[in-house]
C-alpha cells in the first residue's frame, strides 16, 4: 500500500515517496493479517454497490503486494475471465511479490492471478485512459500522498461514468497514536508524520471527494486489530515495518533508541494487556 507524488517534499501530513519506493514489508505475515482485514471490508462494501462480477477493468492504486486482489480471490467472488485486474505502485519490491506469485502457477489461476497486471507507476500520473475503469480502488494509498488532490483527480479521470471508487484511510491506530508517538514525546525536536484532518473526519472526507467530482459518497468505519505475542517482539516489528521510523531516529544514539523501544514496550504492556492494538479506518465508497 504505497504510492506517492514526486512533486512534493516531506511534510507533517504526508509521507514522501523516498520512504516507499524501495519498501517491502519486513514482517509480511503481520502486515497481511492487518491489511486483509481492511481489504475484506472494502470488497464487501464495493461489491454491494457495483458487483465485481460486472467489472470490466479494476485499477488498484498503491496495490502493494496485491493484498486487495488476494482477499478478493480468497472470498471466491465471481469475476469474468475478460475482466482486467490492474495494479500500480511506486515500490518495486512490493510489485515483485505479485510477479513472484504469478511465476508459481496453481489451479484456478486462470480466474484469479492470471488476470492481474501490475506495474510501477505514480498515482498522480496514471497511464490509464479516461473513463476506462469500472472500479478504482486504493486501500491505504491515496491518503498518504502529499499531493492527494492530484491523485484523486486522476482516479476520477480514469473512472467510467457511474463506476465505483473506493479508498481507505486511518482515522486512528493505537500503534501510531499511542505507541510510536513515544519517540516524539521523548525527543520533541523530532516530528513524526501526521494523518491529515480531512481523512479523520467523515464530513471532511465526504466533502473532499465531492470537490473532486464524486457523488453518492458514503464513509464507513472499519475496525482493525493488530495482535502481538510480546511487547518487545511487536516493537521490533513496528520499528522495521513503519517506513518513517528510520529517518525519524537518525542521529540518535543506540542508548537513546533502546530507551525509546523500552518505553514503547512498557506502554503496550500497560495499555493493551489483552495483546490487541485496535485501529479504525474510514472507508469511502463513491460513484462518478
Amino acid at each position: 500500500m504505497s504510492s506517492s507524488s514526486t512533486a512534493n517534499t516531506d511534510g507533517p501530513t504526508g509521507v514522501h515517496e523516498n520512504l516507499w519506493k524501495d519498501y517491502k514489508y519486513p514482517d509480511m505475515e503481520r502486515a497481511l493479517k492487518l491489511t486483509q482485514q481492511g481489504a475484506k471490508g472494502m470488497i464487501n462494501h464495493v461489491n454491494a454497490v457495483l458487483p465485481f462480477s460486472k467489472a470490466t477493468s479494476v485499477l488498484d492504486i498503491a496495490c502493494g503486494p496485491g493484498t486487495v486482489y488476494r482477499q478478493l480471490f480468497d472470498m471466491d467472488i465471481p469475476i469474468a475471465s475478460s475482466t482486467k485486474l490492474l495494479g500500480i505502485d511506486i515500490a518495486q519490491p512490493m510489485l515483485d511479490k505479485i510477479h513472484e506469485r504469478q511465476k508459481t502457477p496453481q489451479p484456478g489461476d486462470d480466474k484469479t492471478w492470471d488476470l492481474v497486471h501490475a506495474w510501477l507507476e505514480d498515482a498522480t500520473r496514471l497511464s490509464a485512459a479516461d473513463g476506462s475503469q469500472s472500479h478504482v480502488l486504493s486501500q491505504m494509498g491515496i491518503f498518504l500522498i502529499p499531493n492527494y488532490s492530484l491523485a484523486l483527480h486522476e482516479a476520477h479521470r480514469v473512472l467510467a461514468a457511474d463506476g465505483v471508487f473506493t479508498m481507505s484511510a486511518f482515522r486512528r491506530s493505537a500503534w501510531n497514536d499511542d505507541i510510536m508517538i513515544t519517540l516524539e514525546q521523548m525527543h520533541p525536536e523530532r516530528r513524526l508524520p501526521r494523518i491529515a484532518d480531512v481523512w479523520k473526519d467523515k464530513d471532511l472526507f465526504k466533502i473532499e471527494l465531492e470537490k473532486h467530482g464524486f457523488h453518492d459518497v458514503v464513509i464507513h468505519e472499519i475496525p482493525l486489530a493488530m495482535t502481538y505475542e510480546t511487547p518487545d517482539q511487536l516493537i521490533e516489528s513496528l520499528w522495521t515495518t513503519i517506513p518513517y521510523i528510520k529517518p525519524a531516529v537518525e542521529g540518535l544514539s543506540e542508548e537513546q533508541i533502546r530507551a525509546c523501544k523500552d518505553a514503547m514496550a512498557r506502554k503496550i504492556e500497560t495499555q493493551f494487556p489483552n495483546k490487541v492494538l485496535p485501529a479504525v479506518t474510514h472507508l469511502a465508497v463513491a460513484r462518478k
